[in-house]
């Protein structure tokens, strides 16, 4: 079965910022999910880079970032995948430093994910990245998976490229804050999930802005807080 997917895109020509680089937000209502049953359902999932320590856990090539309302996700398994006590705490380690901890997030026991074959996350959207700072959740068990709205007009945000990898840093500014945002590498794009101004500027809810400065301030104008996403090589 392949990849199923009933978030739309918001603006129905994504933003292709530059070549084999696009970038785009999805929006989905109250159980809206995208729902993948094999690994190869992965971007570039003949390519999967699995952990060191163990062969059941692997870094998640999409770039999905929650931007707006609320989601859970689950990963399940049969018996005959063999996934162990061990390879659950062993992804959690790897997450263990994720900024969407900071706020609204659940997550299941290892000895309820062994008992169910099944682990479960909850997240509602907050002012979780307090810093610029890596993106979340990017370990999985390799299992069959779905993400699933629990909130209406809930948001993703989703870089897709071509070759070229590309590093996301984020942050989130609160209604009114303003943050200083430091450019990363060699081509920098920034994202703006609401409303936003730099300077005299303002810049549209989903605008994608090219960073040409060494660093900007970003004041959010909107009345929620505003996940501003850096993609960067």
């Amino acid at each position: 079965m392949a990849l199923q997917i009933t978030f739309n895109e918001i603006n129905p020509n994504p933003y292709r910022v530059e070549e084999g680089l696009q970038i785009s937000v999805t929006q989905g209502n109250l159980n809206a999910a995208i729902i993948r049953t094999s690994l190869a359902d992965n971007v570039d999932g003949d390519n999967l880079i699995y952990d060191s320590i163990s062969s059941k856990v692997f870094k998640r090539p999409n770039k999905l970032i929650v931007v707006k309302g609320a989601i859970k996700t689950k990963m399940y398994w049969e018996e005959a995948d063999n996934i162990q006590a061990s390879d659950i705490d062993r992804m959690k380690a790897l997450n263990a430093n994720d900024k969407i901890k900071l706020g609204t997030w659940t997550e299941s026991t290892t000895s309820d994910a062994v008992a169910n074959k099944e682990y479960l996350t909850t997240y509602q959207f907050g002012s979780d990245y307090n810093e610029l700072s890596d993106m979340s959740g990017q370990w999985n068990l390799a299992t069959s998976g779905i993400l699933e709205a629990t909130q209406d007009d809930t948001r993703l945000f989703c870089v897709v490229s071509d070759g070229a990898e590309y590093n996301i840093k984020i942050i989130d500014i609160p209604f009114r804050e303003t943050k200083t945002l430091a450019k990363q590498q060699t081509t920098n794009y920034v994202f703006f999930s609401q409303n936003c101004s730099i300077g005299e500027t303002n810049i549209k809810e989903n605008a994608v802005k090219k960073l040409n400065s060494s660093s900007i301030d970003v004041t959010n104008q909107s009345n929620m807080t505003a996940r501003v996403i850096i993609v960067s090589r």
